[in-house]
């Protein structure tokens, strides 16, 4: 089930929640999940609407499952946003990436339990990125895009990377010669 199948089935039960809310529920952090939100609103999957949060201080955000025949709202996202996103992309996973290896360099233990949102690194040994330039993974250059997918056609362990990332909701990049929409049909054959 994904992220939105769960976002979706939860606001069923209980309508007109704040994200924090939907976050406990689901076992969701923050950034993803208002991003996740905002992306279901603009597709007319939910409606959001207001409330005033005394214990904030503020008007915050309260979702409910879309009325049937609303229509998905367009917001196209500018080049600078894009490459802004992109560039915050980069970062957070450069960080997740140092904290997997710190793990792993302190020999916890396999189901990772110091990072128990992250599903645990599959044994990719052999994998042909090994001792590439992670940058162009995700880069939104297109020499780049097509150097990493080259990398990745002839590589020995590309399923099981296609899982993987598939199964920790990898949104951005190449993994195993795909971006996610190419990588899900590839996993489900």
């Amino acid at each position: 089930m994904t992220r939105r199948d769960l976002i979706l089935a939860h606001l069923t039960e209980n309508s007109w929640e704040t994200s924090g809310e939907i976050g406990l529920a689901i076992h969701v952090k923050g950034g993803t999940l208002r991003a996740l939100l905002a992306d279901m609103r603009n597709k007319g999957q939910i409606v959001s609407g207001g409330r005033w949060a005394p214990y904030m201080g503020r008007t915050v955000n309260i979702w409910s499952i879309a009325p049937p025949g609303t229509e998905p709202v367009a917001v196209p996202e500018t080049e600078q946003e894009k490459e802004r996103r992109r560039e915050r992309d980069r970062e957070t996973k450069r960080r997740s990436r140092a904290r997997t290896a710190k793990v792993a360099a302190e020999g916890r233990n396999a189901d990772r339990q110091a990072l128990p949102w992250a599903t645990p690194v599959p044994d990719l040994r052999g994998a042909a990125c090994k001792g590439a330039d992670t940058e162009m993974f995700f880069s939104a250059d297109e020499a780049d895009i097509e150097k990493a997918r080259a990398i990745c056609l002839g590589c020995p362990v590309r399923l099981r990377c296609a899982q993987w990332a598939d199964s920790n909701g990898e949104e951005y990049g190449i993994w195993a010669g795909e971006d996610r929409s190419a990588r899900r049909l590839e996993v489900a054959s």
